[in-house]
């Protein structure tokens, strides 16, 4: 099978996609369980723990909510004999059943969207620059420093415009 080296490349990126959030899932869950998950999860499996992350953006709830309502309603139902593992299998945390648990928690709990807005608070809280706390108080120094991240910002992004433009290739969006 010959494979051109744009899809070998696409290829390498997409498992290391898989294991980023086969991570982020199972730290998550450890979270949530309150102890150390040892486990090797097969490539069905990672596949099926992308849905939890889909879901997370999908409904606007975090990842940690949205396994401690599936573990409460999963660990009832199934009592495993692993101290290792995660004590529900993953095609049983990740199938339809679960979607549909999922969104009668999110219908439950947030009846009015409000989901939504917290999921947009917090992407703002990432986004926005952090000021140290005690200068926050003069609005003066407040302004000086977001105009001082402004300016980095920028000056990041013309850097790479500028890298970008002076390569022309197939690729490049900049012509």
């Amino acid at each position: 099978m010959n494979l051109k080296k744009s899809q070998v490349e696409a290829k390498h990126n997409f498992e290391e996609l898989l294991l980023r959030y086969t991570d982020e899932v199972l730290k998550e869950a450890s979270e949530v369980l309150g102890r150390k998950i040892v486990i090797q999860v097969k490539r069905q499996d990672q596949l099926r723990l992308v849905n939890l992350i889909t879901w997370c953006d999908k409904f606007n709830i975090s990842l940690k909510e949205l396994l401690t309502v599936l573990f409460k309603v999963w660990s009832g139902k199934y009592k495993s004999r692993s101290v290792r593992g995660m004590g529900v299998a993953i095609s049983t945390l990740c199938g339809p059943k679960a979607k549909q648990i999922v969104k009668d928690y999110i219908k439950k709990m947030y009846p009015n969207g409000e989901n939504i807005e917290l999921r947009k608070q917090d992407i703002l809280n990432e986004l926005l620059p952090t000021i140290d706390i005690s200068r926050r108080a003069d609005p003066l120094f407040f302004i000086k420093d977001y105009k001082n991240y402004i300016k980095t910002e920028r000056k990041k992004i013309e850097d790479v415009e500028t890298k970008l433009k002076r390569r022309r290739w197939r690729t490049n969006p900049v012509f």
